[in-house]
């Protein structure tokens, strides 16, 4: 019988599953997706509505997901500090994502402005070290159990 403290197997699986899932993710849209907004051209407004509307339906619930299971994990734990961390990480996540790049992407929603695609790169940094950093310390968590 698995302690309170331990995750189960399929845990441990979904926390993976996610967490790299999101790195992915989060890879993608911060390497190659927002450098790409360099240098849209034609219908800014349209190409920026598509990315927002295309993306959110795919993380979003992704991330409800993550939020779910890490304070579950957490609260299962006993508030141990080995899944007590990743749910702060995934909190950071929420606050960097809600309170930078959503409110960048509103401004480029409103035109196209170099100045603001530059900040929101520079902002996505701290989401992608949170989620790199995220995975790995759940990869951690599992080696060592």
């Amino acid at each position: 019988m698995q302690s309170a403290s331990t995750p189960t197997n399929l845990e441990y699986l979904l926390v993976l599953g996610v967490s790299w899932l999101l790195v992915g993710l989060i890879l993608t849209i911060h390497f190659v997706h927002y450098p790409s907004f360099r240098y849209a051209g034609g219908d800014w407004a349209a190409a920026h509505a598509y990315h927002t509307s295309a993306i959110g339906p795919l993380v979003g619930p992704i991330m409800v997901f993550e939020l779910g299971l890490a304070t579950w994990l957490a609260y299962r734990s006993g508030g141990s500090w080995v899944w007590v961390v990743p749910l702060v990480l995934v909190l950071l996540t929420w606050v960097n994502t809600f309170f930078q790049a959503v409110p960048l992407h509103n401004q480029l929603g409103a035109g196209y402005n170099q100045t603001v695609i530059e900040r929101l790169i520079k902002a996505n940094r701290l989401r992608t070290g949170l989620w790199v950093a995220k995975a790995m310390w759940v990869s951690w968590a599992f080696l060592r159990s």
